[in-house]
Order: structure tokens, then sequence, then C-alpha cells
């Protein structure tokens, strides 16, 4: 090959290596202008900022224990997860169920997030926090776990959000070769995570959904996106299909950090957000970035704990 050759050759090389540069560019800058702009749209982002500092979920106690919702416990996660498009679901039969790592989030996206920049998330590890159960919780008001009637819809005033609840599956899929097990939150709606109280009844009823996903891989605005912006003593209502109207009020708003963490601590995130209760516990759950970048990655997860306040 000739000296001509080459040098021609090492230009066309040279250029091509600044267009895809350029390229990487343009999609960063494009990438932060959208999600600075979805962000701009985050309900309740513009509030009047709070002086309540973000606190993360601690370790748990040794001490008692919450129970996760039967049957498997141990495999059930939290994840708001995207389900893989070219995986096929299947519902888990004991067999499958037996082999299927238990992680509390997919293991797919355990710890490829980047972790977040500002520093008020920066400066925790795991802090202090009150036990998310409360003992003193009107108990009357429930009713025994598996008597409800099934949860329509969720409305959260402040954040202006009126939402469908559907039923999110667990579900088994093959992933490279390994058996991963998830929730199948829907897109479109909250998701309720099917082996868990109905709310209103006796125990936990956790609902779940995106906060950066309208679609399988499709980066957006998500149904639960803002949900970080609750604070204790706000109000969530629940409607079920017996046209009964649920008035609850959050007692407990904390992230928990994910990406990263070790199994072992991820599973026991699952339990302490799942674990059932002894009095009616409405949970929500969507993914958080950090407060620089919300909308950025599925770093942490966004927990909300309320009580049941009266029902008709």
């Amino acid at each position: 090959m000739s000296k001509q050759l080459l040098r021609w050759l090492g230009i066309v090389l040279a250029l091509a290596g600044i267009a895809i540069l350029g390229y990487a560019i343009i999609s960063y800058v494009s990438q932060r202008q959208l999600e600075a702009a979805l962000t701009a749209q985050i309900p309740g982002q513009n509030a009047p900022p709070t002086t309540t500092p973000v606190v993360l979920m601690p370790a748990l106690s040794q001490g008692a224990r919450p129970v996760l919702p039967s049957p498997d416990a141990a495999n059930f996660s939290p994840s708001v997860t995207p389900f893989p498009t070219h995986a096929t679901p299947v519902q888990p039969d004991p067999t499958s169920a037996a082999h299927v790592v238990g992680t509390a989030t997919a293991i797919s996206l355990a710890p490829r997030t980047p972790i977040p920049t500002d520093e008020i998330t920066n400066s925790l590890s795991r802090p202090t926090l009150s036990a998310t159960t409360n003992a003193s919780a009107p108990r009357t008001l429930g009713t025994p776990r598996g008597t409800g009637a099934i949860a329509t819809r969720l409305v959260i005033p402040k954040l202006n959000m009126d939402l469908p609840i559907k039923t999110a599956d667990y579900v088994t899929f093959e992933q490279n070769g390994q058996l991963v097990s998830d929730w199948n939150v829907p897109y479109d709606a909250a998701g309720h995570l099917i082996t868990t109280a109905q709310p209103g009844e006796i125990g936990n009823s956790v609902i779940s959904g995106h906060h950066n996903l309208t679609a399988p891989n499709t980066f957006g605005l998500g149904v639960f996106a803002g949900l970080w912006n609750l604070v204790v003593g706000d109000e969530v209502r629940v409607t079920t299909q017996d046209g009964k109207s649920q008035l609850w009020r959050v007692k407990e708003t904390f992230p928990i950090k994910e990406g990263g963490e070790p199994l072992a601590v991820r599973i026991q995130h699952a339990e302490q957000i799942m674990g059932d209760t002894p009095e009616p516990t409405l949970t929500l759950i969507t993914c958080w970035n950090g407060q620089a970048n919300p909308l950025a990655g599925n770093t942490y997860r966004w927990v909300i704990h309320a009580e049941l306040v009266n029902v008709n």
C-alpha cells in the first residue's frame, strides 16, 4: 500500500472519528435538553424548596422483620425496571421459581446506573429513620386480607395525578441464559403488585409506576414522575371497584439507593418496602436519580408510605 493511500486512509478515519465524536456530543446535549424540559414539567417540581433533608432508608433493625407477601416471598421485588421487549414473560411455577435469583431489583439493572452528583444525596450513606409500621394507626378501618374490593383509580391532588390502577403481574423470564424475576409494571397506569394487599385491607398494598418511561425503552415523563415531591400530610385517594373512595395521608417519604448496592442489601430493601403491616398501609414506589437530574436514571427507589384516614 502506497504512502499516499495510507495518508488518505488516515484522513478518512480521522474524519469518521470527528463525525462520531460530534454525533455523540450532539446526542448528549439533546438528551440533557430533553431531560431539562421534562424535569420542568414534573408535577410539584416548581414548588417552593423544602428545608427537610433527604434521608435514605436505614438498614433493618435486628429485631422483628416484616413478612413479605406470600407465596414464594424470597423472589419478590419492588422493581419498576422496564420489562425487556425481547423477553417472553411467564408466570412463575414452583419449578422455575425455585431457581430464580431473589433480587430486590432486576439483575440486569443492578450496578450500571450512575450515582447522582447533587450534594445532598452524595453526603448521605445509610441514615436513621423511624420504622415504617405505625401501631397506633386506626386498624378498624381495614378489612381482612382477601375481602377488599379491587382498586381501580389513584388520585393525588397535589400532583394533579389521576391514574387508572392496573395489575402488575410477577413474571419470570430468561435473560442472557439466566432466569430473572421482576414485576411487569404498566406504562400507562399505576401498577398494583398482585401479591400484595388491596388498598384498604389489613396489610401492605404496594403500587408501583414508572418515572421516566412511557413505553418499553422509550424515555419520557412517566406516570409516577414527581412522586418524590409529596411530603408528610399530603392526601392520596384510591377508588375501588365497589364505588368506595379511600382517603390516605402520607406518613413517610424517602429514597432508597439501589444502584450498585449488594444483592443482600437490595433484598433487605424489598423486605422493608413490601413487608406486611398490622394495619392498612399504602406504599407507592417509583425510581429517582437525585435532585439535580431526577429523570436521568434509576439509581434510587422513592418510597411513599401512607395511612388510611377514612372510607366512604
